[in-house]
């Protein structure tokens, strides 16, 4: 039976530490909206949990009591219905080549800072969700980014709209090796939308500011998701029409 990863998140958190327990949960908390956390003190509890109900996430330090971490993360890889778990480890990387092909798609990471450095956790939180909802067959899927990320670049193909659930980017274009601010997106607008509307090229770069939760819907897609969700359409108008005025606001400004 398929997740419905827009709606809940599952993780699964895995350490002899309660206070790491803790720690993890916390963050979770923090960045992912509608999250479910089950935690275990040994890979033995561990295992059980993953097995009668395998998460979006499971974050594990390596070293475990009664049962190894790598015998919980061989389950996730290798056992069919875990095709679209990722994996934080909480240790450094192997010196071999361990889990590379995991690690170039983002379904296994290592965190190897300290505990209660928020800025690297996050980057790995959000990568580890990113995969997880990108592997789920649905009408739409969650992207993550972490401050800094360009979630558009000008001139690129408009392939997907998004719609902003949590977090705040910007749009601006570059003109002479100079960034000029177009503006803000918010939450409950659109971003990208002019690709469902006409279906042209991005015609700016948009940053996330603030860690960002959006829905990722395929053009080809967006008649579908609206007319099911008369919210969306009205957020999608809403939108539209804040375009339209900042665009004549600006040409006012210029003439």
């Amino acid at each position: 039976m398929a997740r419905n990863i827009p709606h809940r998140k599952i993780f699964l958190t895995v350490s002899a530490s309660n206070e790491k327990l803790k720690w993890f949960a916390e963050m979770i908390h923090k960045h992912v909206t509608d999250a479910t956390i089950f935690a275990a003190s040994d890979g033995l509890i561990a295992l059980g949990k993953l097995q009668n109900a395998p998460p979006h996430v499971l974050i594990t330090d390596l070293e475990l009591p009664k049962v190894s971490a790598h015998k919980l993360i061989d389950v996730v890889l290798k056992t069919w219905g875990n095709e679209s778990t990722a994996v934080i480890i909480s240790a450094p990387p192997p010196a071999d080549e361990h889990h590379l092909d995991e690690i170039v798609t983002g379904r296994v990471q290592y965190y190897t800072a300290e505990p209660n450095n928020d800025e690297i956790f996050t980057k790995c939180l959000m990568r580890a969700l990113n995969f997880t909802a990108h592997k789920q067959e649905t009408e739409f899927l969650l992207r993550f980014l972490v401050p800094g990320d360009l979630l558009l670049k000008e001139g690129d193909k408009a392939d997907f709209v998004y719609f902003v659930k949590k977090g705040r980017l910007r749009a601006y274009q570059v003109s002479g090796g100079t960034e000029v601010e177009l503006g803000f997106v918010e939450v409950g607008e659109f971003v990208g939308e002019m690709a469902y509307v006409n279906g042209e090229p991005r015609n700016a770069h948009v940053q996330a500011l603030t860690n960002c939760e959006l829905i990722e819907v395929e053009v080809g897609k967006v008649d579908s998701v609206l007319f099911k969700r008369p919210s969306w359409s009205k957020a999608m108008m809403l939108t539209l029409v804040k375009r339209l005025k900042a665009s004549n606001a600006a040409k006012k400004k210029g003439s």
